[in-house]
Order: structure tokens, then sequence, then C-alpha cells
């Protein structure tokens, strides 16, 4: 019985596969085709894996193009499957589009791959959302304040290639909070928001302090269209012991950001700390620029951000 398929649009290789099946002994239970990626029909198994290895290196085609045309055809010929795909690169894989469950980092010989699992290929259809409630005045007061700054930051983060910023810290002296904005590198890159509320003053009620906070996340949700599953709230609670920060997330989600050219890895949920502090990127910017071609010692290094960003930059 047949119980795998395989494929390639060069006869070569399929002779070369043919001859290893047949010396390897399983040659019976495996089909051989001559066809391109993009010919590939829905089987009529409703569940099954997808294994491929697309071109990656100097002597093949590999391009962009071509991997987004394999992301295609796996969405629509088979989209409850499982998929492993050997990429030559990130980049590339992001190229097909897929939503990795998993990525792994190998080497092909001396070829650096990336092998990303999709389980399952098509992510699943959300449920769609019910309609927004309106803004209270000041959620709209909040909101009105982050389009603004937005606005005023744009240049300067087109200009800097900035991803990852501030664009909110208790602008509003009710609404006393820090708003980062965290933008994924890779994938999709979607946007997700880190919210640190400062301690209220004892002297402000709890009520209040519960609903400005509430307020402040919708608004936020709002103006950058983001669900609340990508929102990270840090916030401080009036104990008997005074101030203390509130039970974190054990998700174990990280994921990649950039700046001044590194690809970080960060965890926005589970801990105090993202490991990017977003108000020093002017001083790690200077430290990069200043250790190029100098050997370079960070006494203070904590997450090693300023480390990296300087060893990119050629320390």
């Amino acid at each position: 019985r047949q119980v795998i398929h395989g494929s390639d649009m060069d006869p070569h290789a399929i002779r070369a596969a043919k001859e290893n099946a047949q010396v390897a002994g399983v040659a019976e239970a495996i089909w051989f085709g001559v066809r391109e990626v993009g010919d590939l029909q829905t089987p009529p198994q409703a569940t099954g894996v997808v294994v491929c290895n697309p071109p990656y290196d100097e002597r093949l085609a590999a391009d962009a193009a071509l991997y987004r045309r394999l992301g295609d055809t796996l969405q629509r010929a088979v989209p409850q499957w499982r998929a492993s795909l050997l990429c030559g690169n990130a980049e590339l894989a992001y190229a097909t589009g897929l939503r990795a469950g998993k990525k792994y980092q190998l080497f092909n010989g001396a070829i650096e791959c990336a092998l990303i699992v999709c389980d399952p290929i098509a992510v699943p259809r959300r449920t769609p959302l019910a309609a927004p409630t309106a803004l209270s005045e000041g959620a709209q007061m909040v909101a009105n304040r982050l389009r603004k700054n937005l606005q005023k930051f744009k240049k300067w983060r087109a200009r800097e290639g900035i991803e990852c910023f501030r664009v909110y810290d208790a602008d509003l002296p009710e609404y006393s909070a820090a708003i980062d904005v965290y933008q994924q590198a890779d994938g999709d890159r979607r946007v997700f928001l880190h919210v640190q509320e400062y301690a209220a003053p004892a002297t402000i009620p709890e009520a209040d302090v519960r609903r400005r906070l509430g307020e402040l996340l919708a608004a936020a949700r709002e103006v950058f269209e983001v669900p609340g599953e990508r929102v990270a709230l840090k916030s401080r609670e009036r104990g008997k012991g005074g101030s203390k920060y509130g039970r974190f997330e054990q998700r174990n989600e990280f994921i990649n950001v950039r700046e001044h050219g590194a690809l970080l890895r960060v965890n926005l949920f589970d801990y105090l700390d993202t490991g990017l502090f977003l108000d020093h990127r002017p001083l790690r910017g200077t430290m990069a620029t200043q250790s190029k071609g100098r050997r370079f010692l960070n006494l203070f290094c904590y997450t090693g951000v300023a480390s990296v960003e300087a060893a990119v930059a050629g320390a």
C-alpha cells in the first residue's frame, strides 16, 4: 500500500529518489510523481503530514515568490494537515505566509536552515467579535491622546526604523500608566502592548483606580486594534506590605523584535521586565556606534541587549 506520496518537478530527482527507496526496501510504500508544487490536489484523507525541502541555497532558485506559492498551495489543498518545512533561513520561512507553531534552527551540512512546523497548516478562523461598545468619555480621551502621539512619532519612526517604542507615559495624570508597543519582527508582524500601571496614591478610591485602568486598556485595544490576549498588564496593588506587583501569567510565549539591526527575543507576559527597556534605546545606540571595532565590556549586562547590539555593530 502506498502511504507516502512524493513529487518533484525534476525527473532526475524523482529517478534518484526511486533508486534510494528501492535500496532502502520501502519502494512499495511510496508513490512518486513529476509535478510542480502548485499542482498539489486535495487528497481524500482528512489529516496527514506534508514534509517539504524547498530550494534554499545558491545553486537553486530560492526566492520569496516560490515560498509564498508553496504556502498558498498548502493552505488551499491540505489546510487541516500538519506541515514541516526545511527552509533556507527565517526570511524565506516567513515568506510562506504560514504561522509556525514551532521553529528550529539547524544545519543541513554547512547550510544553516530553519525548520518550521505548522499544526495545522491553516489557523482556524476566529469567531467573529461582537460589535465593539462605545468608549466612555474617559477612554475616548485616552484614545485621542494615543492617536495624537502616534501621529507625532510617525516621521521619527519611519526615519529611524523604529518598531518598538513607548507611545504613552502617564500623559494624562489621572490615567497613570506607561504603554509600550512591541511589533513582531517576523511572521505576520503582530502588534503587542505592554502596559505598566503606576501605583496610585492611597487617597484615590480603589474603584476609581480600577475604572481608569479599564478605560485606558479599552482605549489602547481600540486604537491599536489588538485583542486582549496581546496586551500584557503589569499592575501594582496596594497590600499590607505596601505596593506590590500583581500576579503575572505563565504563558512561556516569546516573540522576536528588532532594534538597531539586532533580532531580540522577548517575553512580555511572564516577568516584570520584558528584557528590552525601550527608554534606553538612545543609550544602546550610542554604545553600539562607539564600540564598533573595539573591545566592549558591559559591566551591567542584565538581559544583554546592549552587548548584542554592540556585537551586531562590529564590537
